[in-house]
C-alpha cells in the first residue's frame, strides 16, 4: 500500500470532489459500534468497529478459600493481615501472642522444658465433698471451695449482728435493729396461752408450741415435682394450665339409655343433663322415703356408718396400687410405658435415678447411637478427649529465613505486593474512554484506539480510491 502525506498531496485541478461531511457513530450492539460516513453530496456509507473488552482487576476484601493470580487483596485486607502477625526473633524460646519471646527456665515468666524436674512435691487426694474427718492429706476441689464460700457471708467491721445476707444489724429500738440485753419496753401485751383451737380466734391469745407443732404435722408438705409428687410423661403436675395425655382406647357415645349397659360406652352430655333434670332429688333427709338398713338404701347424715374408717380392698389402677406404689423396688424412676401406662424403671438409658452414668469417676460424658449418653475416655487418638494438661508434639518454631510462616511451619519466601506498591498501580478507573481528555499520563482505552485506527484506515482507503 502506498503511503501519503495528507498535508502534501497535490493533484491536477479537476471536477469538484465529493468530500466527507461527517463521520458519526449511529449504533452499538455489544462490543460492535456502527459508524455512518456522510459525504458532501448527501450519500452515505457505514462501517463497524469491534471493540476489545475492558481489562478488569478483582479486588478481594477477605481471604477466599481458593487464591487466584487474577485477584489482588485490598490495601486494608493486606494491612490488617500483616498487623495480625508477630515478628520473628533471634532469641531462643517460645513466641508469645504479643510478639515477645518466653525463654526456658524456672521463674514465673519462663516455660518449663520437657525434661524439667521438681525438687519436691506434695501428694494429696482431691475431695469433692466435706468428710466427717478432715485431713491435711486431702485437698478440696475448686468447686467445693467456691460453693462453700458462696454459702458464707463476709465479716464486717461494723459493730452488730451479722445477718444471713451479709449485712450488719445494729442495736436499737427500730424495726430494723436488735434489742440489747438491758432494753426496756414502755408497754407490753400479756397474752393467754391456748392449747387447743377455739371456735373464735383472738389476737389476745397465743397458741402453745405443741398445738402449733401438732397442727403443722397434719398439713401436707410443700409439693416438689418428682420428689413428693410424681410426674406424668416426665411433665410436672405443679403449676397452672392443663396437661394433655394422649393414648387410650376410643369409646362410643350413646344418646339414649340402652337395655344392656357397657363399660366401653359413655352417655352424651345432653342425655345425662336431661336425665338429671327429670329426677326429683330430695333436699333434706326427712324427704327420703327409703331410710333404713340393708342394701340400696339412703342413710341420714348422722349415721355412724358414715364415720366408720375402713381399709379399702386391695386393688390396682394399671401398675399403681391403692396405697400409691408402682412396682416393689425403691429408688426407681416412674415413666409411662405402652399406651401411657405408668411403670417404673431402674434407669433412663445409662442414667440411674441418682444421676450416675457408669460406676467410674473422672470420665468424660459422650453421646452414642441415637444420642444416648455414656462415658468416654481420655487419650490422644481419635474418639478420645484431651485432658487439660495434655501436650503437643510440635509447634511452629522461629526461623532466621525471611518470609511468611505457613500453617505447616515452613517459610514462604515468595515476593508479595506491599500496600505501598499496590497504591501506585493503575486501576480500571484510570483508563480514559474518550478523545477529549488532555491528560498526558492517563492510558487510552482499547475501544478508542480501535476507533482511531479504523478512522485513519477508512480515510486512507478513501484517498486511494
Amino acid at each position: 500500500m502506498t503511503e501519503y502525506d495528507l498535508g502534501k498531496v497535490v493533484g491536477d485541478d479537476g471536477e469538484a470532489g465529493n468530500g466527507i461531511a461527517s463521520i458519526t457513530k449511529t449504533g452499538t450492539s455489544g462490543l460492535v459500534d456502527t459508524y455512518t460516513i456522510t459525504y458532501d453530496d448527501g450519500d452515505t456509507d457505514t462501517f463497524t468497529v469491534t471493540n476489545g473488552s475492558d481489562a478488569s482487576v478483582t479486588i478481594q476484601t477477605s481471604w477466599g478459600s481458593t487464591t487466584s493470580d487474577s485477584k489482588v487483596p485490598s490495601e486494608k485486607l493486606t494491612k490488617d493481615s500483616l498487623d495480625n502477625k508477630v515478628s520473628k526473633s533471634s532469641t531462643t524460646g517460645l513466641l508469645k501472642n504479643d510478639g515477645s519471646v518466653m525463654t526456658s527456665g524456672t521463674g514465673s515468666s519462663n516455660y518449663s522444658a520437657g525434661n524439667h524436674t521438681h525438687s519436691g512435691y506434695v501428694s494429696a487426694t482431691k475431695v469433692t465433698s466435706w468428710g466427717g474427718t478432715v485431713s491435711d492429706s486431702n485437698v478440696p476441689s475448686e468447686k467445693l471451695v467456691k460453693d462453700s464460700l458462696d454459702d458464707k457471708v463476709s465479716k464486717s467491721s461494723t459493730t452488730g449482728l451479722l445477718k444471713n445476707d451479709g449485712t450488719v444489724m445494729t442495736g436499737g429500738t427500730g424495726s430494723s435493729n436488735w434489742a440489747i440485753g438491758n432494753h426496756t419496753h414502755s408497754a407490753y401485751v400479756n397474752p393467754t396461752k391456748v392449747t387447743s383451737w377455739s371456735a373464735t380466734v383472738s389476737d389476745d391469745n397465743v397458741a402453745s408450741e405443741k398445738l402449733i407443732k401438732d397442727t403443722l404435722d397434719t398439713k401436707q408438705a410443700t409439693l416438689v415435682s418428682g420428689t413428693n409428687i410424681k410426674t406424668v410423661n416426665n411433665e410436672s403436675l405443679l403449676g397452672s394450665g392443663n396437661i394433655t395425655i394422649q393414648g387410650g382406647s376410643s369409646v362410643d357415645v350413646v344418646t339414649s339409655w340402652e337395655a344392656t349397659l357397657s363399660d366401653t360406652k359413655v352417655p352424651s352430655e345432653k342425655l345425662v343433663k336431661n336425665t338429671i333434670d327429670g329426677l326429683s332429688i330430695p333436699t333434706k333427709t326427712s324427704d327420703l322415703t327409703n331410710d333404713g338398713d340393708g342394701t340400696n338404701v339412703f342413710v341420714k347424715n348422722n349415721d355412724s356408718r358414715l364415720t366408720d374408717s375402713r381399709t379399702p380392698t386391695s386393688h390396682t389402677h394399671g401398675n399403681l396400687t391403692n396405697d400409691g406404689k408402682v412396682g416393689s423396688n425403691a429408688n426407681y424412676i416412674v415413666v409411662t410405658g405402652t399406651g401411657g401406662a405408668i411403670t417404673s424403671v431402674q434407669k433412663l438409658g445409662n442414667i440411674t435415678y441418682d444421676g450416675k452414668i457408669g460406676s467410674t469417676s473422672g470420665k468424660p460424658v459422650i453421646t452414642t447411637t441415637s444420642g444416648v449418653l455414656t462415658t468416654g475416655s481420655f487419650g490422644s487418638t481419635s474418639g478420645t478427649f484431651a485432658e487439660g494438661n495434655h501436650t503437643h508434639s510440635g509447634y511452629i518454631s522461629t526461623s532466621s529465613t525471611t518470609g511468611l510462616v505457613k500453617n505447616d511451619g515452613s517459610i514462604d519466601t515468595n515476593t508479595y505486593l506491599t500496600s505501598s506498591a499496590i497504591s501506585g498501580m493503575l486501576t480500571t478507573s484510570d483508563v480514559v474512554d474518550n478523545l477529549t481528555s488532555t491528560s498526558s499520563t492517563a492510558p487510552l482505552s482499547a475501544k478508542q484506539g480501535k476507533a482511531l485506527n479504523d478512522l485513519i484506515g477508512a480515510a486512507i482507503t478513501y484517498i486511494n480510491q
